[in-house]
């Protein structure tokens, strides 16, 4: 067996420091082995070292200016490097020269995203949909989550469409909770609450222990002063060990608009015994103050 198969076959058993043995030995032995460097660039990145790649594909590039692989592992080393400028560049040099697959192209449009190029980081995410090799769809909603959480509420709307689109009813159950989920936020931050409302309770009706949308449905209910159907929603997601927290805090929100403070404080008292947070006990505190302010002006 080549030393460069027997580093393959430890890298791919996550024995790094083997692989790298191996590949480092048949460099001695072949200094041209292209898939020898190949390994231990892979090793390296692998590690974190990014630096030490970085140079090694420098290195290699002078002499294959056009090597594909060694332009998409400089950009990550770059990226690992935080160097998000120089990996911009990397990668816009790999797209102009029509290689930029799928997965590269969403990189792009979250560096561009970092560097605050919000309309080079739109195109990118979606050059990366229109691709024809296609990734997961979380990956692709990850990025219209990007455009919502920066408040272009139409372009990440138009690419949750787009993603529908290219898609068809090829995605499970649990992607098309994410879409929804993702599609009642933007309809939320544009102030379209009923919208938003008939797709959590579409959510809910499929999926009556989802935390996430019993408590956005909580908060929307309460909105409407619906606090009846509100707290029966904070109730469920309470029950709910991974939304337990959130949940009490948010429905002793509710409590203190309501003006029943001795409720919202042992919510709140609950959710301290559960996972102390310093923003919580500042709450608490604020809330028996209000105890004590009620009681005194009666």
């Amino acid at each position: 067996m080549s030393y460069v198969a027997l580093g393959y076959c430890h890298l791919s058993l996550d024995r790094v420091v083997s692989a790298e043995n191996a590949y480092r030995m048949a460099i001695l032995l072949h200094p041209e082995s292209i898939d020898a460097r190949n390994g231990l660039v892979n090793c390296l990145l692998t590690t974190n070292r990014f630096a030490e790649a970085l140079a090694l594909l420098d290195e290699l590039l002078q002499s294959k200016p056009n090597d594909l692989f060694c332009h998409k592992a400089r950009a990550s080393a770059l990226q690992g490097l935080r160097r998000e400028v120089d990996a911009a560049i990397a990668l816009e040099t790999l797209r102009r020269m029509n290689k930029l697959d799928a997965a590269g192209m969403l990189s792009l449009g979250d560096l561009y995203h970092n560097l605050g190029l919000h309309n080079d980081s739109l195109g990118a995410y979606q050059q990366s949909l229109a691709k024809k090799e296609k990734l997961s769809l979380t990956r692709y909603a990850r990025a219209a989550k990007v455009l919502i959480n920066r408040g272009s509420y139409g372009a990440g709307f138009k690419y949750l469409e787009d993603i529908e689109k290219t898609f068809g009813k090829g995605y499970s159950d649990a992607d098309e909770r994410e879409i929804r989920m993702l599609q009642a936020e933007v309809r939320l931050a544009t102030g379209k609450q009923k919208e938003a409302a008939d797709i959590l309770e579409g959510l809910i009706s499929k999926q009556p222990l989802d935390g996430e949308a019993l408590i956005l449905s909580a908060k929307l209910a309460m909105e409407e002063l619906d606090y009846a159907k509100a707290a029966l929603r904070f109730e469920r997601a309470a029950k709910l060990p991974d939304f337990e927290v959130h949940a009490l805090v948010e429905h002793s929100r509710m409590l203190v608009a309501t003006k029943d403070y001795q409720k919202a404080s042992d919510l709140l008292e609950r959710a301290q015994t559960l996972a102390p947070q310093p923003r919580v006990a500042r709450y608490l505190q604020a809330i028996n103050n209000l105890k004590l302010s009620a009681r005194k002006s009666l």
